[in-house]
């Protein structure tokens, strides 16, 4: 039986395009039609009968057709079951038969192309197919027999497809070869896949290789997969290597592991280090444990540092350790400080330990205070008095009072009182005549028309202008009504801005009259300032700078001091800035002969910021000022 379809889609064609093509569809059994093509069936001669005249155009234009099967009507991406290679136009058959096109197909493609660099000369320059007949054999999907099609096909061939006329399966489903896929593949193919011809296997199942998989890896191969071929294995058991993993690796590499080519161990055992392990460590690499491509010690026994932990620490560092890589102390040892701890804590600090950086006693033996445990508290029973400030955490001992116990209680007898009492009134009065006296005769002068010239005596005017009057060239602990002070930071609430101007030159911090900055967190600047309130002619300055520790020298040295008309003072004039070169020269009660001329505000000021003048300059910022007099004229 023979059977052809013709497609609505089939055409004969003259174009001006390089390429012609015409489709033939899906092949159906019980569907036999004929038709021509052409609809000028004089112009094309039947195939059954042949060309009656041949001539050189149409076999020019038919010369080096092309056929292809396919599933969809991309058949440029179908199978190319046929290409006419005829090399001269008199030996082109016009009426061929096409052996080559088998198989299983939906789409059959007829094509010309006259694209450039066409194979031979005699080919027509355009692309015009002229098809009169075309005539396609075989039987329906699942179907053989010669010219009747009533056999069905082995159900082990893949879609049901066999050769129409022998039965023979086109492919087989797995598990299975032979031409009727009758045979069953050897169970060591890996998923039951093997050649349709040979029973050669695809891939083996894991732990065998060969043609048919019958041969065994080697139990050194990893999870027993190898190479189907070679038989070497994809990868090793730990402790082998080699192509087959039948070398040992190294005993240094870590849990045996090593590269399969090349032996480098992935990683190695404690004490060596190396490609392949086979160096040591040096000896204090804490428990021997060193990075293995460069041997430096991953972290270093105590009292070493560097790399290597060849470099010892500094002596003083607590339990002797100290960063590995710059060598300094993580901590200090009792009684020391500093970066490599060689600096002495103050005496008086209890366990003999101080802040590392400061030097400061974190707490003080009984009996002393201060950061540096300098200051006594004499009279506290027991000598139990508080760190910062001194005042008593107990009662006092006999014949003492006050917050630290510093005042002497004298006991009087009436007598003495009464005289007490008698003398302190006369001082009272005699105040208040002097002012009286001293108003009466401004208020005279100034109704007469008369006014005084202007004093050429200079007065400390951090003091109120009350106090100034009563007080030309001495200091009033307490009357201040026209100043104002301030500063960067509190230390704590006893040493604020004012306990600089209150009269008191005891430059002890202990005595409650010194201001202080903060301590932490650290800062890179401190500045105290005053108000004048108005306009002040200035002569010279006096700083009482605390001096109950060595520390303070590093604190001050290189303060400033600007003069300004408004608070921001870091746009004013700046002048004085401290030079001394060496701390021992350091002068902690300074009288400053620069500072002069009108102003309304003073500023003394310590600079901490990078790239400080000396290194024995304090790291950080702080102002400790126990009392500042200014001397010169008010402007009235």
């Amino acid at each position: 039986m023979w059977m052809h379809r013709d497609q609505p889609g089939l055409f004969t064609a003259i174009s001006e395009s390089s390429e012609t093509s015409g489709h033939v569809g899906e092949l159906e059994a019980e569907n036999i039609t004929k038709s021509v093509l052409n609809d000028n069936l004089d112009e094309c001669s039947s195939l059954a009968k042949g060309m009656d005249d041949v001539v050189q155009s149409q076999a020019g234009r038919f010369g080096g057709f092309q056929i292809y099967l396919s599933n969809t009507t991309d058949w440029r991406n179908g199978d190319n079951c046929h290409t006419d290679t005829t090399s001269t136009w008199q030996s082109m058959d016009l009426a061929p038969s096409i052996q080559s096109c088998t198989g299983n197909t939906i789409y059959l493609t007829i094509y010309v192309d006259r694209r450039p660099d066409k194979p031979y000369s005699w080919y027509s320059d355009y692309a015009i197919l002229e098809l009169c007949e075309v005539e396609i054999y075989g039987c329906p999907l699942g179907k053989f027999g010669n010219n009747n099609c009533d056999s069905n096909c082995s159900t082990t061939c893949v879609n049901n497809s066999c050769n129409p006329d022998t039965g023979r399966c086109t492919s087989c489903v797995n598990g299975n070869y032979g031409s009727f896929c009758d045979k069953t593949c050897p169970d060591t193919c890996k998923d039951g896949v093997c050649d349709q011809h040979t029973a050669e296997c695809e891939a083996c199942v894991n732990g065998n290789y060969g043609r048919f998989c019958g041969n065994t890896c080697p139990d050194t191969c990893k999870d027993g997969v190898c190479d189907q071929h070679t038989a070497e294995c994809e990868a090793c058991v730990n402790g082998n290597y080699g192509g087959f993993c039948d070398r040992t690796c190294p005993d240094t590499c870590k849990d045996g592991v090593c590269d399969q080519h090349t032996a480098e161990c992935e990683a190695c055992v404690q004490g060596v280090y190396g490609s392949v392990c086979d160096q040591m460590c040096t000896g204090n690499c804490k428990d021997n444990d060193c990075i293995q491509g460069n041997g430096f010690c991953t972290e270093c026994e105590a009292g070493y540092h560097g790399t290597q932990c060849d470099k010892s620490c500094p002596s003083k560092c607590r339990d002797n350790l100290c960063n590995q890589t710059n060598g300094l102390c993580t901590e200090c040892a009792a009684e020391f400080y500093g970066v490599n701890c060689s600096l002495i804590c103050p005496d008086h600090c209890k366990d003999q330990k101080c802040n590392q950086k400061s030097g400061q006693c974190t707490e003080c033996v009984s009996g002393f205070y201060g950061n540096s445990c300098a200051d006594k508290c004499d009279f506290c029973q027991d000598g139990n008095c508080d760190k910062l400030t001194g005042s008593c955490l107990a009662p006092c001992v006999d014949g003492r009072t006050g917050d630290r116990c510093d005042v002497k209680v004298i006991h009087l007898t009436s007598y003495e009182a009464a005289i007490g009492i008698g003398v302190g009134c006369g001082l009272i009065i005699l105040a208040l005549i002097i002012v009286i006296v001293v108003q009466t005769r401004r208020l005279h002068s100034r109704s007469n028309g008369y006014t005084p010239p202007r004093s050429t005596t200079t007065t400390n005017i951090a003091l109120s202008s009350i106090e100034q009057e009563l007080r030309r060239d001495t200091v009033n602990l307490c009357r201040k009504s026209d100043i104002k002070t301030s500063q960067s930071s509190n230390y704590s609430a006893t040493s604020t801005s004012e306990k600089a101007v209150d009269g008191r030159t005891d430059q002890k911090f202990s005595s409650g009259s010194c201001i202080h900055t903060q301590t932490e967190p650290a800062v890179s600047e401190a500045w105290w300032q005053i108000d004048f309130g108005g306009p002040v002619v200035i002569e010279h300055v006096k700083i009482y700078y605390r001096n109950d520790s060595y520390e303070q020298s590093k604190r001050f040295g290189g303060f400033q001091i600007y003069l300004s008309n408004t608070t921001d003072w870091r746009n004013s004039d700046n002048c004085h800035t401290d030079t001394t070169s060496e701390m021992q020269l350091m002068n902690l009660a300074p009288e400053i002969q620069s500072c002069t001329g009108n102003t309304i505000y003073l500023t003394i000021y310590v600079d901490r910021r990078p790239n400080k003048p000396y290194s024995w300059y304090s790291d950080y910022a702080i102002l400790e000022l126990c009392e500042v007099e200014i001397y010169g004229e008010l402007i009235q």
